[in-house]
């Protein structure tokens, strides 16, 4: 169960005004550890607007989880259960896109908002 969540840092860069390029977004869990009792995950939320600037944003979201599963898993291959996996990756998707569209209104940038959930699936070998 997710408790709570910070910002811990957000950078923002404007390289071209003038360039009128996509968006690319990107998500990534850096480093699980308990805190506390709690589970806390650090991740990072990163929009490129390719030739035009970026926005990254680094925070932690604090999660009352079984710490010896999910830290044991962490430290054995960098990797979640895929029901944590996904409920931190929309999570985060939804953190980003608030924190993000915040920032790139005061970039005059596109807001980096993505819909749809996501959802983790076995990869195909």
């Amino acid at each position: 169960m997710i408790v709570g969540d910070r910002v811990n840092a957000i950078e923002a860069e404007i390289k071209n005004r003038e360039a009128n390029t996509g968006m690319n977004i990107g998500m990534k869990i850096v480093d699980v550890k308990e805190k506390d009792g709690n589970v806390e995950y650090d991740y990072e939320y990163t929009v490129d607007y390719g030739e035009a600037g970026s926005i990254k944003i680094r925070g932690t979201i604090i999660g009352r989880d079984e710490p010896k599963e999910t830290l044991e898993s962490w430290k054995k291959d960098k990797k979640l259960s895929k029901e944590d996996t996904e409920r931190l990756v929309n999570l985060i998707n939804y953190l980003g896109s608030v924190h993000g569209t915040l920032v790139a209104r005061v970039l005059s940038y596109r807001p980096p908002l993505v819909p749809p959930r996501l959802s983790v699936q076995q990869k195909k070998e």
